[in-house]
């Protein structure tokens, strides 16, 4: 497929609501907004409302259509142990989809696919229609990159790609790692808080019943308070959000171990056509050797003539298989290394905005927290521009998380 620029197509999935009521007619409906410059658009802005099952249905179909690209990861269904109406799972959702609809849109190859524009711009009722014309195909099976490691072939291990799959499988794992870390501290940060406010009540309390300490208290519970005050809630804490993205990155690895897997499969079928048309050749020979009828070398003719056109389609499948694999490599590698900059990035930023808002409110109070020297701020600083998310995909990650407790 031709590569454009995809810099004129701007997508945002804006707000999620729940939409009817019941059990069954009830559903989260998804606003997205959509800004483009592209003329096969029937208009530069159009606002659309999705459903997850419209989206499932774009990732299903963009899997079928492009089986040798890496097709971006999708957030997995609801699970029944969660309230799929709370706040909390529709705006990691929101946000989740958010991610993957931009990502299609930055692609220079699949954001020019028809049913991509038709998905962003199409009213309900057309895109249902569309939707049932053109089905998907069954490659979820692409996001389970356990599976697709068990069945790495021969082939697989000496070919020019086994070095990609071996590092894809060892990042996938460090990065659900990497986001297991960041749940935990997002848990433990809920719990700071909450322990933090329980600490300002019973210093509260203790101003009350001991009057020559009042004061003293006083200044405590307010300290405390101001602390707890700017520590966010969960659905907009900075430890989710980096969770997510990570294990979205460990599902995309998943996803270039499938397609690389599924490009040794067509290299295979491709050696079993140039056997067979190798030994179509042989048996033309060998009967024109042994003055065959005609009607029989003539058959053997048209088998022989068959094989060889099928041997040159494939091998003209495989090469452009490859290339779009060694360009979806290089763009998943680029990728990568943006999107764990900006994890990493979202992280230091929370944290400064954190204290610096604690710091405010203590300066209003008359307080203040313990100032960090120049020289400390310095080595931070110099710890955070020594972030290299690149070293996930080469597999070195374990120095990238022991550098990370700049952010604790």
């Amino acid at each position: 497929a031709p590569q454009r620029l995809a810099d004129d197509l701007e997508v945002e999935v804006v707000s999620a609501f729940k939409r009817g009521d019941g059990m069954f007619d009830s559903h989260i409906a998804y606003e997205v907004h959509v800004k483009t410059a592209r003329a096969t658009f029937a208009s530069p802005t159009a606002k659309a409302l999705r459903r997850y099952s419209d989206f499932l249905w774009l990732y299903e179909v963009l899997c079928k259509e492009y089986p040798f690209y890496f097709i971006p990861a999708i957030p997995g269904k609801h699970v029944m142990t969660s309230d799929k109406f709370s706040q909390q799972f529709t705006e990691a959702r929101r946000k989740a989809l958010n991610r993957f609809i931009k990502r299609i849109a930055a692609h220079p190859v699949l954001s020019f696919f028809p049913l991509v524009r038709s998905f962003l711009e199409l009213p309900e009722a057309d895109l249902a229609k569309l939707m049932k014309e053109h089905k998907g195909g069954s490659s979820r099976l692409f996001e389970s990159f356990a599976l697709f490691t068990e069945r790495i072939t021969a082939g697989a291990q000496g070919s020019r790609f086994a070095s990609i799959l071996e590092s894809a499988s060892i990042s996938a794992g460090l990065l659900n790692d990497l986001a297991s870390c960041f749940e935990a501290m997002g848990a433990a940060r809920l719990e700071m808080g909450i322990g933090l406010r329980t600490m300002a009540l019973a210093l509260g309390k203790l101003a009350e019943v001991e009057p020559p300490c009042k004061q003293l208290f006083a200044d405590m519970q307010l300290t405390v308070a101001a602390i707890a005050d700017h520590i966010p809630a969960e659905a907009h804490a900075a430890e989710p959000d980096a969770a997510a993205q990570l294990r979205e990155q460990a599902a995309q690895c998943g996803v270039v171990q499938a397609v690389l897997n599924r490009r040794e499969l067509l290299q295979a079928a491709s050696a079993s056509a140039n056997a067979t048309s190798a030994s179509r050749d042989a048996a033309v020979q060998t009967a024109r050797g042994k003055a065959v009828p005609e009607d029989k070398l003539q058959r053997l003719e048209t088998e022989r003539q068959r094989s060889h056109a099928e041997a040159e389609a494939t091998l003209d499948e495989l090469t452009i298989a490859e290339g779009s694999i060694d360009a979806e490599i290089e763009r998943w590698r680029a990728a990568l290394d943006a999107e764990l900059r900006g994890v990493f990035v979202l992280l230091a930023d929370a944290s400064i905005a954190y204290w610096e808002e604690s710091s405010k409110s203590l300066d209003r109070l008359g307080l203040s927290l313990p100032a960090h020297s120049h020289e400390e701020e310095e080595e931070a600083a110099e710890m955070l521009d020594a972030q290299s998310p690149a070293a996930f995909a080469g597999g070195d990650l374990n120095t990238s998380m022991a550098n990370s407790a700049v952010f604790t």
